[in-house]
């Protein structure tokens, strides 16, 4: 795993709780890094995951929701339990507070809802 992922990671986390405008630098280098064939896998997962957190705190839900799916479908091919419970956490507690928001009527909340990630994630559990 890449120390530039995490260093992104943790300046998304930073930078989107206190100043929003300059999110869009970080989002753009986390897409790249997560487009990056020459990175390993589990680097190109978070990367998608950091993207998905940049657009949830910039109020785009339906990107962040695409991008919590590709990190998934990659932590879901490594054996990564424990950052695949945390992408899984991070895109069920935004669509806990779409539903508090009253988003529930929206196609796309019910669409990330049910698509959550939760069957492998308690199927991979199971096996082991």
């Amino acid at each position: 795993m890449s120390v530039q992922v995490i260093e992104l990671a943790e300046q998304i986390k930073e930078k989107g709780q206190k100043y929003v405008t300059e999110l869009s630098e970080l989002l753009r280098k986390a897409e790249e890094l997560a487009k990056d064939d020459t990175q390993d896998m589990l680097t190109r997962a978070l990367a998608y995951k950091a993207a998905g957190n940049a657009y949830q705190l910039l109020n785009q839900f339906q990107p962040a929701l695409e991008k919590y799916d590709l990190a998934v479908t990659i932590l879901d091919t490594l054996n990564e339990p424990i950052e695949l419970g945390r992408t899984l956490h991070a895109k069920v507690g935004m669509l806990a507070a779409l539903a508090l928001r009253g988003w529930r009527t929206h196609p796309y909340f019910w669409s990330g809802f049910f698509w959550s990630g939760f069957g492998s994630f308690i199927r991979k559990e199971q096996e082991q």
